[in-house]
């Protein structure tokens, strides 16, 4: 079992990533929503996107209900290092609450 912090960057502004999930490259692509203060996420593989628009929440697998299309095969969560079960925010993301990445179901 290998689990790992994803590296997102502090920053609204609309930004991607390129990440190795169980094997696989995948984008990240996040958007800050500044009316509800909120991150989404689109999970993109080999430049097309797979789902669109996933809501950055704590205390949940960010993939559960994705895995009838070409999800990873592990779990994606929100993990708060001050154990808050805070949800990201403008401020905190990337800093004090990040994306946790487990290759294992």
């Amino acid at each position: 079992m290998t689990v790992f912090n994803i590296p997102v960057q502090n920053r609204t502004d609309a930004n991607t990533l390129e990440v190795d999930l169980s094997g696989v490259i995948y984008k990240l692509a996040f958007n800050f929503n500044a009316n509800e203060s909120k991150w989404y996420m689109d999970l993109i593989k080999n430049d097309v996107q797979i789902v669109s628009g996933i809501k950055l929440v704590s205390s949940s697998n960010l993939l559960s209900q994705y895995r009838a299309y070409d999800v990873p095969v592990g779990n994606l969560f929100v993990f708060d290092k001050n154990g808050l079960f805070a949800d990201p925010d403008e401020t905190n993301f990337g800093e004090s609450v990040f994306l946790r990445y487990d290759d294992e179901l």
